[in-house]
């Protein structure tokens, strides 16, 4: 079984639009999340952390999430919860890391892609699909 998720705002939130909900509602959760400076940022339900851990060592999970890698990699905390996984989708699916090391096969599907992409003809088909204010 697999069960691949977006981050935040799905499994984790923000403390600041979790944590007064949480307390409220006594709820325990965990911070799973820290910037750059040590900062929590980010909290998930204990309960969910423990489904996810016990999920992540019988079967696949796939953290889904738009942040790059040393951001995913840096600030998020699934290993000290236990909670493992062997594949991540980052940087809203331009990166497949598996096993620790980037797919090359993604990566040079990818680059190929940025490649034929020509800015103009991006830009034309914006305007005018949504208008000149998309650009």
């Amino acid at each position: 079984m697999i069960f691949a998720t977006d981050l935040d705002r799905t499994i984790f939130y923000s403390c600041k639009n979790f944590e007064k909900y949480a307390k409220e509602h006594d709820l325990d959760y965990s911070y799973i999340d820290r910037d750059k400076d040590g900062l929590n940022k980010s909290i998930m339900s204990v309960e969910a952390l423990e489904l996810l851990r016990e999920f992540s060592n019988k079967h696949d999970f796939i953290p889904v999430t738009a942040r790059e890698e040393r951001h995913f990699y840096d600030r998020v905390r699934f290993d000290e919860f236990g909670i493992k996984f062997n594949c991540a989708i980052l940087g809203n699916g331009s990166k497949i890391i598996y096993k620790g090391k980037e797919d090359e096969y993604w990566k040079n599907h990818v680059k190929s892609i940025k490649e034929s992409i020509k800015l103009d003809d991006l830009r034309t088909k914006l305007v005018r699909e949504y208008g000149e204010d998309i650009v």
